[in-house]
């Protein structure tokens, strides 16, 4: 019995050995598992770790074979102005560039640079500002068009080695050199650049407005103009009265946008739109402020309407002044007959600078033949109310004006012409008081003057002569 029961805990011991032993084996296992789990992970990341460097360094070979197509120009800067008036484009200028090769590769990265100028910050302690980067594109018809000029902490790198050399030689040779070096790079052809003008805000009644799209370029010219209506009211009138000109009219409220398309020399186009906007009308017809806008008319009640609105036969003006002002209109010779003793020297300026309506007596000695009395003009016919200073009466009055220059005595508003013309009491007071404190300060100093030289001529002391005299006259 007790051989048995030292049997069973023997075996019992053996078995508590055994799993004790491979429990010990299964955690060694598990601890290389996981070791070598770990070298996987490691080798994984180093293998990514050569390709990115296996890329990088091919990109960098690239880089570095863009580089080779640059050429350096050491002490050497753009002339920006001349170069863009010329064609050229600022690109953008790159931030965080610490070195040149920064700056040429950021312009390898942008396919249309062709040049990199940098500049140096030497002069600058904190080394973490770096240099500063500008591209541009200088190429412009197949040529380049960029500028240069000497300047010291600048550096200028051209994608094409001949392009700075070229430039540079070209400021000083005579322009015939410049265009003979530069005939056989002609032959591209850039396309337009098609511009239909700023965008334009009208107000009713006002129902027209021109577009002007010939800011357009072309390295060799354009030669069309198409205009078009994308958005708004199909009923508006368009009438191409130039080249690049566009009159607009019924137009009504709203927006209206157009594209203008312009075609170069061998059929390449490009377009660009403009909106015209119109704006409803004021609510009230009349507006009585005294301050009238330059394409009103003020009535003499200071009531304000549409300058169209004078002179067409209907009444629009509440004490009817827009058509009293007409009636000493003359029609034959266009002119305001109460303004007739204008100045003679007013009317030979005029007659000289335009066809201003300011009124005068004829000057041609010939028998005139009398003419057939035209219908009253209006606003519609191109004649429009105005005011001129009459020197003579010292005052603004009116006349009817029409054609496309005049001289400097024509003003919108009564106002403008008072204030322009007639000087106010208080600006000759001002001169008068000015010029009376003047007299007085100099009246004050020529007295303190006198008075300080006659002092000193008492105290100046007695000569021997004279005080003898005055000795001897005491005993006589």
């Amino acid at each position: 019995m007790l051989f048995s029961a030292l049997f069973h805990l023997q075996l019992s011991f053996l078995f508590v050995l055994l799993v004790s032993a491979g429990v010990v084996r299964s955690s060694q296992i598990s601890d290389l598992k996981s070791k070598l789990s770990g070298v996987e992970e490691l080798l994984e990341e180093f293998r990514k770790q050569l390709q990115q460097d296996d890329s990088y360094q091919s990109a960098e070979e690239a880089s570095d074979a863009c580089l080779s197509d640059y050429e350096a120009a050491e002490e050497r800067i753009i002339r920006a102005m001349a170069s863009i008036e010329r064609g050229a484009t600022f690109l953008s200028a790159p931030g965080r560039v610490y070195s040149r090769r920064d700056c040429v590769r950021a312009c390898c990265a942008e396919p249309r640079c062709t040049t990199a100028i940098v500049q140096e910050q030497s002069q600058q302690p904190d080394s973490s500002v770096g240099l500063r980067c500008y591209l541009f594109n200088c190429t412009y018809g197949g040529a380049n068009v960029c500028a240069f000029s000497f300047q010291r902490s600048f550096s200028t790198f051209s994608r094409v080695a001949r392009n700075v050399s070229a430039s540079i030689e070209r400021q000083r040779r005579p322009v015939e050199e410049d265009e003979e070096s530069d005939s056989s790079m002609r032959e591209l052809d850039e396309p337009p650049r098609s511009d239909a003008g700023m965008d334009v805000v009208i107000q009713l009644p006002t129902d027209w407005a021109i577009l002007d799209g010939r800011d357009s370029m072309d390295d060799h010219g354009v030669v069309r103009y198409e205009w078009t209506l994308v958005k708004g009211d199909p009923s508006v009138s368009m009438k191409v009265t130039h080249p690049g000109l566009l009159k607009l009219t019924g137009l009504t409220e709203g927006v209206y946008t157009f594209q203008m398309t312009v075609t170069d020399t061998i059929g390449q186009r490009s377009s660009d739109n403009v909106s015209v906007t119109v704006l409803a009308p004021e609510h009230h017809a009349k507006v009585c402020t005294h301050h009238c806008s330059p394409y009103q008319f003020m009535c003499d009640d200071g009531c304000c309407i549409d300058i169209s609105y004078a002179c067409d036969g209907k009444q629009h003006c509440p004490d009817r002044s827009d058509e009293d002002f007409c009636r000493n209109f003359d029609g034959g010779r266009k002119a305001v007959t109460h303004a007739a003793s204008a100045p003679s020297q007013n009317v030979g300026a005029r007659e000289a600078e335009g066809r201003a309506m300011i009124p005068s007596s004829p000057r041609n000695s010939e028998t005139p033949v009398e003419p057939k009395q035209p219908k009253q003009p209006t606003a519609d016919q191109g004649v429009f109310p105005r005011w001129y200073y009459d020197p003579t009466a010292g005052e603004c009055k009116h006349f009817l004006y029409s054609g496309c220059k005049g001289n400097h005595n024509n003003f919108l508003q009564q106002a403008d012409c008072a204030n322009e013309c007639i000087q106010k009491p208080g600006t000759v007071m001002a001169l008068v008081v000015g010029v009376m404190v003047s007299a007085l300060l100099l009246l004050m100093v020529g007295c303190r003057l006198r008075v300080r030289r006659h002092r000193r001529k008492k105290a100046l002391p007695l000569t021997t002569e004279e005080s003898d005299y005055l000795i001897n006259g005491m005993y006589l």
